[in-house]
Protein backbone atom coordinates (compact mmCIF):
# COMPACT_ATOMS: atom_id res chain seq x y z
CA UNK A 1 0.00 0.00 0.00
CA UNK A 2 1.29 3.63 -0.88
CA UNK A 3 0.69 4.78 2.19
CA UNK A 4 2.08 8.42 1.28
CA UNK A 5 -1.02 9.12 -0.82
CA UNK A 6 -3.54 7.38 2.01
CA UNK A 7 -2.21 10.49 4.17
CA UNK A 8 -3.04 12.89 1.82
CA UNK A 9 -6.78 11.63 0.68
CA UNK A 10 -7.06 11.30 5.05
CA UNK A 11 -6.34 14.96 5.78
CA UNK A 12 -8.77 16.25 2.81
CA UNK A 13 -11.18 14.26 4.10
CA UNK A 14 -10.84 15.24 7.67
CA UNK A 15 -11.46 18.47 6.71
CA UNK A 16 -14.26 18.09 4.12
CA UNK A 17 -15.74 16.44 6.60
CA UNK A 18 -15.81 18.44 9.50
CA UNK A 19 -15.11 21.68 8.07
CA UNK A 20 -17.54 22.91 5.41
CA UNK A 21 -18.16 25.85 6.46
CA UNK A 22 -14.49 26.83 5.53
CA UNK A 23 -13.38 24.08 2.47
CA UNK A 24 -9.81 23.60 2.19
CA UNK A 25 -7.14 21.12 0.77
CA UNK A 26 -4.20 20.26 1.21
CA UNK A 27 -3.65 21.37 4.52
CA UNK A 28 -0.55 20.41 7.00
CA UNK A 29 -0.71 19.44 10.17
CA UNK A 30 0.42 22.46 11.80
CA UNK A 31 -2.15 24.39 9.65
CA UNK A 32 -5.23 21.93 10.49
CA UNK A 33 -4.46 22.01 14.28
CA UNK A 34 -5.23 25.16 15.13
CA UNK A 35 -8.49 25.03 17.02
CA UNK A 36 -9.57 22.80 19.89
CA UNK A 37 -12.26 21.22 17.23
CA UNK A 38 -9.40 19.97 15.29
CA UNK A 39 -8.26 17.67 17.14
CA UNK A 40 -11.86 15.91 17.98
CA UNK A 41 -12.21 16.26 13.97
CA UNK A 42 -9.18 14.34 13.51
CA UNK A 43 -10.05 11.30 16.30
CA UNK A 44 -14.09 11.80 15.00
CA UNK A 45 -12.79 10.89 11.14
CA UNK A 46 -11.27 7.79 12.41
CA UNK A 47 -14.84 5.99 12.86
CA UNK A 48 -16.07 6.30 9.63
CA UNK A 49 -13.82 2.82 9.02
CA UNK A 50 -15.94 1.48 11.63
CA UNK A 51 -19.34 2.75 11.38
CA UNK A 52 -19.81 4.05 8.01
CA UNK A 53 -21.77 1.26 4.96
CA UNK A 54 -18.30 1.30 3.10
CA UNK A 55 -16.64 -0.22 6.44
CA UNK A 56 -15.21 -3.80 6.50
CA UNK A 57 -17.87 -3.96 9.66
CA UNK A 58 -20.64 -3.25 7.41
CA UNK A 59 -19.82 -6.19 5.36
CA UNK A 60 -16.44 -7.95 4.74
CA UNK A 61 -15.92 -8.69 8.70
CA UNK A 62 -19.10 -11.04 8.94
CA UNK A 63 -19.09 -12.19 5.30
CA UNK A 64 -15.52 -13.93 6.12
CA UNK A 65 -16.13 -15.25 9.20
CA UNK A 66 -19.45 -16.64 7.90
CA UNK A 67 -18.10 -18.02 4.85
CA UNK A 68 -14.69 -19.75 5.75
CA UNK A 69 -15.87 -21.16 8.88
CA UNK A 70 -18.65 -23.87 8.75
CA UNK A 71 -21.63 -21.22 9.44
CA UNK A 72 -22.51 -20.23 5.41
CA UNK A 73 -22.17 -21.50 2.38
CA UNK A 74 -22.63 -19.12 -0.82
CA UNK A 75 -24.38 -19.14 -3.62
CA UNK A 76 -22.15 -19.18 -6.15
CA UNK A 77 -22.98 -16.60 -8.32
CA UNK A 78 -19.93 -14.18 -6.70
CA UNK A 79 -16.39 -15.78 -7.71
CA UNK A 80 -14.80 -13.78 -4.50
CA UNK A 81 -17.46 -15.15 -1.97
CA UNK A 82 -17.42 -18.24 -3.75
CA UNK A 83 -13.36 -19.27 -3.16
CA UNK A 84 -14.56 -17.90 0.48
CA UNK A 85 -16.78 -20.88 0.66
CA UNK A 86 -14.96 -23.47 -0.69
CA UNK A 87 -11.18 -22.51 0.78
CA UNK A 88 -9.73 -22.18 -2.43
CA UNK A 89 -8.97 -18.42 -1.83
CA UNK A 90 -6.50 -16.53 -4.08
CA UNK A 91 -4.63 -13.48 -2.94
CA UNK A 92 -6.31 -11.44 -6.16
CA UNK A 93 -9.75 -12.22 -3.79
CA UNK A 94 -11.69 -8.64 -3.70
CA UNK A 95 -12.78 -8.94 -0.12
CA UNK A 96 -9.46 -9.82 1.20
CA UNK A 97 -7.77 -6.89 -0.75
CA UNK A 98 -10.87 -4.71 0.97
CA UNK A 99 -10.13 -6.02 4.72
CA UNK A 100 -6.49 -4.86 4.42
CA UNK A 101 -7.39 -1.55 2.78
CA UNK A 102 -9.70 -0.88 5.02
CA UNK A 103 -7.87 -1.28 8.32
CA UNK A 104 -4.81 -0.06 7.40
CA UNK A 105 -6.76 3.07 6.05
CA UNK A 106 -8.38 3.09 9.71
CA UNK A 107 -5.21 2.78 11.09
CA UNK A 108 -3.63 5.70 8.83
CA UNK A 109 -6.13 7.99 10.26
CA UNK A 110 -5.24 6.98 13.72
CA UNK A 111 -2.16 7.76 13.20
CA UNK A 112 -2.60 10.74 11.90
CA UNK A 113 -4.69 12.10 14.92
CA UNK A 114 -1.72 10.38 17.13
CA UNK A 115 0.86 12.17 15.57
CA UNK A 116 -0.54 15.53 15.67
CA UNK A 117 -3.18 15.91 18.62
CA UNK A 118 0.02 16.60 21.40
CA UNK A 119 0.06 20.34 19.02
CA UNK A 120 -3.37 20.93 19.19
CA UNK A 121 -4.34 23.92 21.93
CA UNK A 122 -5.98 22.18 24.23
CA UNK A 123 -5.44 20.78 28.00
CA UNK A 124 -3.34 18.08 28.44
CA UNK A 125 -6.34 16.29 30.11
CA UNK A 126 -7.75 16.49 26.56
CA UNK A 127 -4.90 15.29 24.91
CA UNK A 128 -4.47 12.69 26.73
CA UNK A 129 -8.21 11.49 26.60
CA UNK A 130 -8.09 12.17 22.83
CA UNK A 131 -4.89 9.74 22.37
CA UNK A 132 -6.22 7.17 24.37
CA UNK A 133 -9.69 6.83 22.29
CA UNK A 134 -7.24 7.08 19.20
CA UNK A 135 -4.70 4.61 20.41
CA UNK A 136 -7.98 2.18 21.06
CA UNK A 137 -8.76 2.34 17.89
CA UNK A 138 -5.61 1.59 15.97
CA UNK A 139 -5.05 -1.25 18.27
CA UNK A 140 -8.48 -2.16 17.47
CA UNK A 141 -7.43 -2.51 13.50
CA UNK A 142 -3.97 -3.65 14.23
CA UNK A 143 -5.51 -6.92 16.38
CA UNK A 144 -7.87 -7.31 13.10
CA UNK A 145 -5.06 -7.21 10.88
CA UNK A 146 -3.05 -9.47 12.92
CA UNK A 147 -5.43 -11.77 13.64
CA UNK A 148 -6.37 -11.97 9.65
CA UNK A 149 -2.80 -11.49 8.21
CA UNK A 150 0.04 -12.50 11.37
CA UNK A 151 3.00 -10.72 10.49
CA UNK A 152 2.07 -7.12 9.15
CA UNK A 153 4.11 -4.28 8.93
CA UNK A 154 3.93 -1.72 11.86
CA UNK A 155 3.55 1.82 10.40
CA UNK A 156 3.61 4.93 13.11
CA UNK A 157 4.84 7.88 11.52
CA UNK A 158 3.03 10.21 8.94
CA UNK A 159 5.30 11.33 6.00
CA UNK A 160 3.52 13.57 3.84
CA UNK A 161 6.19 13.84 0.98
CA UNK A 162 4.55 11.68 -1.22
CA UNK A 163 8.26 11.75 -3.43
CA UNK A 164 9.52 10.01 -0.14
CA UNK A 165 8.04 6.63 -1.32
CA UNK A 166 8.25 4.38 2.14
CA UNK A 167 8.14 0.04 1.43
CA UNK A 168 7.67 -1.21 4.93
CA UNK A 169 8.54 -4.40 6.03
CA UNK A 170 6.20 -7.54 7.54
CA UNK A 171 6.92 -6.89 11.09
CA UNK A 172 7.18 -10.44 13.24
CA UNK A 173 3.75 -11.59 14.62
CA UNK A 174 5.38 -10.69 18.23
CA UNK A 175 5.96 -7.60 17.71
CA UNK A 176 2.76 -6.42 16.42
CA UNK A 177 0.97 -8.17 19.41
CA UNK A 178 3.61 -6.44 21.89
CA UNK A 179 2.67 -2.90 20.09
CA UNK A 180 -1.22 -3.81 20.24
CA UNK A 181 -0.78 -4.32 23.84
CA UNK A 182 1.02 -1.22 24.74
CA UNK A 183 -1.73 0.92 23.00
CA UNK A 184 -4.44 -1.38 25.11
CA UNK A 185 -2.95 -0.38 28.17
CA UNK A 186 -2.73 2.83 27.32
CA UNK A 187 -6.38 3.19 26.38
CA UNK A 188 -7.38 1.43 29.88
CA UNK A 189 -5.35 3.53 31.70
CA UNK A 190 -7.13 6.98 30.09
CA UNK A 191 -10.24 5.99 28.78
CA UNK A 192 -13.29 7.15 30.82
CA UNK A 193 -15.37 4.27 32.90
CA UNK A 194 -18.49 5.37 30.58
CA UNK A 195 -19.03 7.52 27.35
CA UNK A 196 -20.97 7.99 24.50
CA UNK A 197 -22.59 5.45 22.50
CA UNK A 198 -19.92 3.82 20.05
CA UNK A 199 -17.13 5.37 21.50
CA UNK A 200 -14.60 3.38 23.38
CA UNK A 201 -14.52 3.00 27.19
CA UNK A 202 -12.36 1.07 29.69
CA UNK A 203 -14.08 -1.04 29.61
CA UNK A 204 -14.11 -1.55 25.81
CA UNK A 205 -10.17 -1.73 26.17
CA UNK A 206 -10.70 -4.25 28.80
CA UNK A 207 -12.71 -6.57 26.35
CA UNK A 208 -10.51 -5.84 23.60
CA UNK A 209 -7.32 -6.82 25.79
CA UNK A 210 -9.60 -9.87 26.95
CA UNK A 211 -9.63 -11.08 23.60
CA UNK A 212 -6.11 -10.14 22.58
CA UNK A 213 -4.58 -12.33 25.89
CA UNK A 214 -7.26 -15.60 25.04
CA UNK A 215 -5.53 -15.16 21.48
CA UNK A 216 -2.16 -14.88 22.86
CA UNK A 217 -2.61 -17.64 24.82
CA UNK A 218 -1.68 -15.45 28.12
CA UNK A 219 -4.73 -17.23 29.90
CA UNK A 220 -4.25 -15.29 33.38
CA UNK A 221 -4.40 -12.22 31.84
CA UNK A 222 -7.45 -13.22 29.82
CA UNK A 223 -9.46 -14.18 33.41
CA UNK A 224 -8.41 -11.22 35.22
CA UNK A 225 -9.54 -8.92 31.77
CA UNK A 226 -12.89 -10.94 31.24
CA UNK A 227 -13.40 -11.29 35.50
CA UNK A 228 -12.78 -7.15 35.79
CA UNK A 229 -16.17 -7.01 32.73
CA UNK A 230 -18.36 -9.29 34.69
CA UNK A 231 -17.68 -7.22 37.93
CA UNK A 232 -18.86 -3.60 35.77
CA UNK A 233 -22.34 -2.91 34.74
CA UNK A 234 -22.97 -5.13 31.99
CA UNK A 235 -26.16 -7.65 31.93
CA UNK A 236 -27.32 -9.97 29.87
CA UNK A 237 -30.62 -8.91 28.09
CA UNK A 238 -33.70 -10.68 29.25
CA UNK A 239 -34.62 -12.05 25.94
CA UNK A 240 -32.16 -12.88 22.99
CA UNK A 241 -35.15 -11.43 20.71
CA UNK A 242 -34.36 -7.94 22.12
CA UNK A 243 -30.93 -7.84 21.15
CA UNK A 244 -31.00 -6.50 17.76
CA UNK A 245 -33.78 -4.14 17.87
CA UNK A 246 -33.87 -0.77 16.17
CA UNK A 247 -35.23 0.44 19.15
CA UNK A 248 -32.34 -1.29 21.89
CA UNK A 249 -29.06 -0.04 20.76
CA UNK A 250 -26.23 0.24 22.73
CA UNK A 251 -28.28 -1.92 25.11
CA UNK A 252 -26.50 -2.76 28.57
CA UNK A 253 -25.01 -5.88 26.95
CA UNK A 254 -23.26 -4.09 24.15
CA UNK A 255 -19.75 -3.47 25.28
CA UNK A 256 -18.47 -1.98 21.77
CA UNK A 257 -19.90 -2.24 18.79
CA UNK A 258 -20.27 -0.47 15.32
CA UNK A 259 -23.14 2.30 15.35
CA UNK A 260 -24.67 1.85 11.79
CA UNK A 261 -27.95 4.28 10.76
CA UNK A 262 -30.26 3.78 8.17
CA UNK A 263 -28.68 4.53 4.49
CA UNK A 264 -25.42 3.90 5.74
CA UNK A 265 -25.64 0.62 7.62
CA UNK A 266 -24.96 -3.14 7.00
CA UNK A 267 -26.46 -4.82 3.99
CA UNK A 268 -26.78 -8.03 5.86
CA UNK A 269 -30.16 -8.61 5.62
CA UNK A 270 -30.04 -8.02 2.06
CA UNK A 271 -27.55 -10.65 1.23
CA UNK A 272 -28.97 -13.67 3.84
CA UNK A 273 -32.74 -12.75 3.55
CA UNK A 274 -34.79 -14.46 0.62
CA UNK A 275 -36.07 -12.72 -2.38
CA UNK A 276 -39.66 -13.17 -1.55
CA UNK A 277 -38.79 -10.77 1.43
CA UNK A 278 -36.67 -8.20 -0.33
CA UNK A 279 -33.63 -10.05 -0.46
CA UNK A 280 -30.80 -11.69 -2.40
CA UNK A 281 -30.41 -14.88 -0.51
CA UNK A 282 -26.73 -14.95 -1.33
CA UNK A 283 -25.25 -16.33 1.79
CA UNK A 284 -26.98 -19.25 2.80
CA UNK A 285 -26.36 -21.27 6.48
CA UNK A 286 -24.75 -24.63 6.68
CA UNK A 287 -27.08 -27.58 7.42
CA UNK A 288 -24.99 -28.47 10.22
CA UNK A 289 -25.11 -24.54 11.87
CA UNK A 290 -28.90 -24.44 11.69
CA UNK A 291 -29.31 -28.13 13.47
CA UNK A 292 -26.50 -27.21 16.33
CA UNK A 293 -29.69 -25.45 18.06
CA UNK A 294 -31.57 -27.60 20.15
CA UNK A 295 -35.39 -27.55 19.33
CA UNK A 296 -36.74 -24.14 21.00
CA UNK A 297 -33.63 -22.65 21.81
CA UNK A 298 -34.78 -18.83 21.24
CA UNK A 299 -31.56 -18.26 19.43
CA UNK A 300 -32.47 -20.74 16.52
CA UNK A 301 -35.74 -18.42 16.20
CA UNK A 302 -33.97 -15.18 16.32
CA UNK A 303 -31.50 -16.47 13.91
CA UNK A 304 -33.32 -18.09 11.39
CA UNK A 305 -36.21 -17.80 9.36
CA UNK A 306 -37.34 -20.82 7.08
CA UNK A 307 -40.99 -19.89 6.65
CA UNK A 308 -42.97 -16.78 5.47
CA UNK A 309 -46.90 -15.20 4.64
CA UNK A 310 -47.23 -14.35 1.23
CA UNK A 311 -49.73 -11.60 0.11
CA UNK A 312 -52.30 -13.80 -0.80
CA UNK A 313 -51.81 -15.03 3.21
CA UNK A 314 -50.57 -18.26 2.32
CA UNK A 315 -47.69 -19.46 4.59
CA UNK A 316 -44.69 -20.57 2.33
CA UNK A 317 -41.92 -22.88 3.50
CA UNK A 318 -38.61 -22.03 2.52
CA UNK A 319 -34.74 -23.32 3.28
CA UNK A 320 -33.49 -21.72 6.63
CA UNK A 321 -32.09 -18.17 6.14
CA UNK A 322 -30.29 -16.24 8.95
CA UNK A 323 -32.42 -12.89 9.72
CA UNK A 324 -30.84 -12.35 12.79
CA UNK A 325 -30.51 -8.76 12.28
CA UNK A 326 -33.82 -7.91 10.61
CA UNK A 327 -35.70 -5.78 12.94
CA UNK A 328 -39.40 -6.41 10.90
CA UNK A 329 -41.70 -4.23 13.09
CA UNK A 330 -39.17 -1.63 11.95
CA UNK A 331 -37.95 -2.52 8.90
CA UNK A 332 -41.27 -3.87 6.34
CA UNK A 333 -38.90 -3.26 3.43
CA UNK A 334 -35.25 -5.53 3.61
CA UNK A 335 -32.45 -3.27 2.73
CA UNK A 336 -28.99 -1.51 4.55
CA UNK A 337 -29.98 -2.88 8.37
CA UNK A 338 -29.32 0.10 10.21
CA UNK A 339 -28.93 -2.15 13.67
CA UNK A 340 -25.96 -1.38 15.47
CA UNK A 341 -23.15 -4.40 14.95
CA UNK A 342 -21.89 -5.61 17.60
CA UNK A 343 -18.27 -5.92 18.22
CA UNK A 344 -17.71 -7.40 21.91
CA UNK A 345 -21.29 -8.04 24.07
CA UNK A 346 -21.76 -9.24 27.05
CA UNK A 347 -22.38 -12.49 26.76
CA UNK A 348 -19.23 -13.41 24.13
CA UNK A 349 -16.72 -12.17 27.30
CA UNK A 350 -18.71 -14.67 29.47
CA UNK A 351 -18.17 -17.35 26.92
CA UNK A 352 -14.48 -16.22 27.18
CA UNK A 353 -14.36 -16.06 30.71
CA UNK A 354 -15.19 -19.74 30.80
CA UNK A 355 -12.50 -20.64 27.90
CA UNK A 356 -9.51 -18.94 30.10
CA UNK A 357 -10.55 -20.98 32.99
CA UNK A 358 -10.52 -24.00 31.36
CA UNK A 359 -7.52 -23.09 30.32
CA UNK A 360 -6.08 -22.51 33.40
CA UNK A 361 -8.09 -24.99 35.60
CA UNK A 362 -7.48 -28.23 33.42
CA UNK A 363 -11.37 -28.38 33.22
CA UNK A 364 -14.65 -26.84 33.94
CA UNK A 365 -15.04 -24.72 37.40
CA UNK A 366 -17.58 -23.43 39.45
CA UNK A 367 -16.87 -20.02 38.26
CA UNK A 368 -16.24 -21.31 34.82
CA UNK A 369 -19.80 -22.74 34.59
CA UNK A 370 -21.66 -20.54 35.84
CA UNK A 371 -20.44 -18.06 32.97
CA UNK A 372 -21.68 -20.56 29.93
CA UNK A 373 -24.66 -21.50 32.02
CA UNK A 374 -25.70 -18.27 32.27
CA UNK A 375 -25.60 -17.74 28.63
CA UNK A 376 -27.40 -20.63 28.49
CA UNK A 377 -30.29 -19.61 30.58
CA UNK A 378 -31.22 -16.66 29.14
CA UNK A 379 -31.40 -19.16 25.61
CA UNK A 380 -34.99 -20.73 27.57
CA UNK A 381 -36.83 -17.54 27.54
CA UNK A 382 -39.41 -17.59 24.41
CA UNK A 383 -40.18 -14.25 25.59
CA UNK A 384 -43.17 -14.93 27.71
CA UNK A 385 -41.92 -18.51 29.55
CA UNK A 386 -38.41 -19.74 30.54
CA UNK A 387 -39.09 -23.29 29.21
CA UNK A 388 -37.35 -26.42 30.38
CA UNK A 389 -34.72 -26.73 27.96
CA UNK A 390 -30.68 -26.40 27.89
CA UNK A 391 -30.01 -27.65 30.91
CA UNK A 392 -27.16 -26.38 32.97
CA UNK A 393 -23.43 -27.73 32.26
CA UNK A 394 -21.92 -30.15 34.77
CA UNK A 395 -18.83 -30.67 35.68
CA UNK A 396 -16.22 -31.78 32.74
CA UNK A 397 -12.38 -32.36 31.26
CA UNK A 398 -10.44 -29.55 29.80
CA UNK A 399 -11.35 -31.08 26.09
CA UNK A 400 -14.99 -31.55 26.95
CA UNK A 401 -15.39 -28.22 28.45
CA UNK A 402 -13.91 -26.80 25.46
CA UNK A 403 -15.62 -28.53 23.04
CA UNK A 404 -18.95 -27.22 24.80
CA UNK A 405 -17.54 -23.55 24.72
CA UNK A 406 -16.71 -23.52 21.28
CA UNK A 407 -20.84 -25.16 20.52
CA UNK A 408 -21.73 -22.43 22.66
CA UNK A 409 -20.11 -19.61 21.16
CA UNK A 410 -21.41 -21.11 17.55
CA UNK A 411 -25.15 -20.82 18.98
CA UNK A 412 -25.06 -17.18 20.73
CA UNK A 413 -22.70 -15.54 18.38
CA UNK A 414 -23.18 -16.81 15.13
CA UNK A 415 -22.86 -14.36 12.34
CA UNK A 416 -21.68 -11.78 14.20
CA UNK A 417 -17.98 -12.41 13.27
CA UNK A 418 -16.34 -14.53 15.39
CA UNK A 419 -16.65 -17.73 14.22
CA UNK A 420 -13.58 -17.95 12.06
CA UNK A 421 -11.44 -16.52 14.47
CA UNK A 422 -12.99 -18.99 17.51
CA UNK A 423 -11.71 -21.89 14.75
CA UNK A 424 -8.72 -21.04 14.85
CA UNK A 425 -8.06 -20.19 18.08
CA UNK A 426 -9.56 -23.12 19.12
CA UNK A 427 -6.98 -24.89 16.34
CA UNK A 428 -10.47 -26.70 14.61
CA UNK A 429 -10.89 -24.83 11.81
CA UNK A 430 -9.93 -28.24 9.18
CA UNK A 431 -12.06 -30.48 11.42
CA UNK A 432 -15.23 -28.43 11.90
CA UNK A 433 -15.52 -27.11 8.29
CA UNK A 434 -14.70 -30.54 6.54
CA UNK A 435 -17.84 -32.05 8.57
CA UNK A 436 -19.94 -28.79 7.37
CA UNK A 437 -18.86 -28.01 3.98
CA UNK A 438 -17.20 -32.27 3.19
CA UNK A 439 -15.93 -30.11 -0.36
CA UNK A 440 -14.53 -27.42 1.19
CA UNK A 441 -10.89 -27.26 0.58
CA UNK A 442 -9.62 -26.48 4.08
CA UNK A 443 -5.99 -26.79 5.12
CA UNK A 444 -3.90 -25.50 7.54
CA UNK A 445 -2.86 -22.42 5.38
CA UNK A 446 -6.10 -21.03 6.14
CA UNK A 447 -4.82 -20.24 9.66
CA UNK A 448 -4.28 -17.10 8.05
CA UNK A 449 -5.20 -15.05 5.18
CA UNK A 450 -3.46 -13.93 1.87
CA UNK A 451 -1.64 -10.97 1.82
CA UNK A 452 -3.38 -9.20 -1.15
CA UNK A 453 -1.23 -9.38 -4.61
CA UNK A 454 -2.44 -5.72 -5.42
CA UNK A 455 0.01 -4.87 -2.21
CA UNK A 456 2.76 -7.40 -2.77
CA UNK A 457 2.35 -5.47 -6.38
CA UNK A 458 2.92 -1.85 -4.32
CA UNK A 459 4.91 -2.88 -1.89
CA UNK A 460 8.30 -4.73 -3.04
CA UNK A 461 9.00 -5.84 0.52
CA UNK A 462 5.96 -7.53 1.27
CA UNK A 463 6.01 -11.15 1.44
CA UNK A 464 3.47 -13.53 0.89
CA UNK A 465 2.07 -16.03 3.58
CA UNK A 466 3.39 -19.83 2.88
CA UNK A 467 0.50 -21.86 0.82
CA UNK A 468 -1.02 -18.79 -1.01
Amino acid sequence: MNFRIWIILIIISINSCYHDEDPRSFITPDEFFQEDRDARAAVDAIYFHINSGNSIYSRQYWLLNALFSDLAVSDGLDPDLQQLSEFSLSSENRTIEAIWKGLYAGVAKANYAIQNIPSAPISENEITSLLSEARFLRAFFYFDLARFFGDVPIVTEIELDINNINYPLRSPLDSVYKFIEEDLNFAFENLPATGNPGRPTKYSAAALLCKYYLTTKNYTRAAQASRFLIQGTFILQNDYANLFKNNNQNNAEFIWSANLNSGNGSNINFLTLPYPLGGLGRILPTSSFYEQFEEQDRRSEVTFIHGYIDNQGNEVSIAPHVQKFWDRSAETVVGDSPVDFPLVRFADILLLHAEALNELRNGSSAEALGAINLVRARARYNGTTTLDILSDLDRMDKTEFAAAILEERERELGWEGHRWFDLVRFARLEEKVSEAKPGANVASIHYLLPIPASEIKANKNLTQNPGY
